[in-house]
């Protein structure tokens, strides 16, 4: 695919990744056609790992860090590594200082620290304390602070059925209360947000201060009152976590 692209263009290609197939000699070499890959690193310790990364069984943290190790030997372009910080898991002094120690054996061009900004697939995943960003910059020594990526202008084409485009979109990509109103205005279906949530379809949650729009994932379950199947609450149209 990354070769295809060059064929017909000389814009830069840039591949996002989790890192988990990259102790693979044939992955490493199929993104040595790259610009820049930026890879997730979100833990220094199996442990942390497998708790907020969850990774398919057999790939470890050792594996995983080996494998890329050895494509930011090889890679020939850009390496940026992505850290998202993750309240009460990853963000203690401890943790931070496993994520340098192995930031520090990849050597990569760029660190970008994250923290959650919209709502995750887990009601136990917050944004850490606001004193946690300052010290993984000391820890780290280097990085940028990624914030507010909340924000910003959402385009989309409605499809055939704006509805299902609308609930495509926010499955995959929570959008603010103010996206989803300025996206469905540029569709002509100015009411459409509040339709959906009014049949049930979607729901408001409220996560870092802002509020977001997401599909109903889950029915109630049976005998668990108003609880989601997926254990959070739902009550008048909102999920609370």
């Amino acid at each position: 695919l990354i070769r295809g692209i060059r064929q017909g263009s000389s814009i830069p290609v840039a591949v996002v990744t989790n890192g988990s197939l990259l102790s693979r000699k044939d992955v490493r070499q199929d993104l040595e056609a790259a610009d820049i890959v930026l890879c997730h690193l979100d833990a220094g310790n199996d442990r942390t790992m497998q708790a907020i990364n969850r990774p398919n069984q057999g790939i470890d943290f050792a594996t995983l860090l080996n494998g890329i190790i050895e494509f930011r030997r090889e890679f020939k372009g850009h390496f940026w590594i992505q850290v998202t910080l993750i309240d009460g898991i990853n963000d203690s002094s401890e943790e931070l200082a496993d994520i340098a120690e192995a930031i520090e054996a990849i050597r990569p061009h760029k660190i970008f620290l994250l923290t959650p900004t919209r709502p995750p697939a887990e009601a136990w995943v917050r944004p850490p304390a606001r004193a946690a960003l300052p010290m993984a910059l000391t820890l780290l020594k280097r990085g940028e602070i990624l914030d507010d990526r909340a924000d910003g202008k959402v385009e989309a084409p409605a499809g055939s059925d704006s509805r299902e485009s609308l609930v495509t979109l926010a499955r995959r990509f929570p959008l603010t209360s103010g996206q989803a109103r300025e996206l469905t205005n540029s569709w002509n279906e100015a009411g459409l947000p509040a339709k959906l949530v009014q049949e049930g379809v979607m729901c408001e949650s409220d996560f870092a201060g802002r509020r977001f729009l997401v599909p109903v994932r889950s029915v109630q379950s049976p005998g668990k009152g108003n609880k989601m199947a997926d254990g959070r609450e739902y009550k008048n149209n909102q999920l609370i976590f």
